[in-house]
């Protein structure tokens, strides 16, 4: 079984969760997944795969568990469809401990890769193909921030980090200048203060 990411809860080191599939070179390289194992020892025993409202095949990029109030995220970085294209791409999220999740973003069937996930206290930051998200509301709702994407992108990070009230947006970027040399490397530093 293919790997994507492994996540610790913030709240409970104990307990573990692993993401299969993955998404490594964006379109050029994908393993399928079967879903999500949990681990409430250590990673001694795992219970899984937990696929509830997943599509057929998952390719995580990301796990993430919010250290607020442990509810989990998986960036899910390709569709079921040939090329990575068709419906399931997305974030996902689980509330009870990884046992059953739901598509918060996009909503509804539209379907677009989402590369990685991280937290800025309650706000859940995330990048996606094509541009970075925030949501202060638990994923309810996201709104757009104003980075620009090079052209290809293949792989994309984010990290957030507030110091005193100002919060620090770093976003990693490997992208191709043009195709298939995609070995550029570009990051990116916003500042907001809200």
């Amino acid at each position: 079984q293919s790997s994507g990411d492994i996540a610790l809860d913030p709240q409970n080191h104990n307990t573990l969760y692993y993401g299969t599939g993955g998404n490594v070179y964006g379109f050029l390289y994908n393993f399928y997944g079967i879903g999500v194992y949990k681990s409430t020892n250590g990673g001694s025993n795992w219970t899984g795969p937990y696929t509830n409202n997943f599509p057929s095949a998952i390719f995580t990029c990301a796990i993430a568990v919010n250290p607020n109030n442990g509810d989990v995220y998986l960036a899910n970085g390709r569709g079921t469809g040939p090329y990575g294209g068709g419906n399931g791409a997305g974030l996902y999220k689980s509330t009870d401990g990884g046992i059953n999740w739901t598509k918060v973003f996009p909503s509804g069937s539209s379907s677009l890769p989402c590369y990685d996930v991280t937290f800025d206290g309650s706000d859940v930051y995330v990048a996606m193909e094509g541009g970075f998200w925030k949501s202060t509301n638990g994923g309810a709702n996201f709104t757009q921030l104003p980075v620009s994407t090079p052209n290809y992108v293949t792989r994309t990070q984010i990290s957030v980090s507030n110091v005193s009230g100002t919060t620090y947006i770093y976003v990693l970027f490997r992208h191709c200048n043009v195709l298939p040399d995609c070995n550029t490397v570009t990051m990116y530093t916003s500042v907001s203060t809200d």
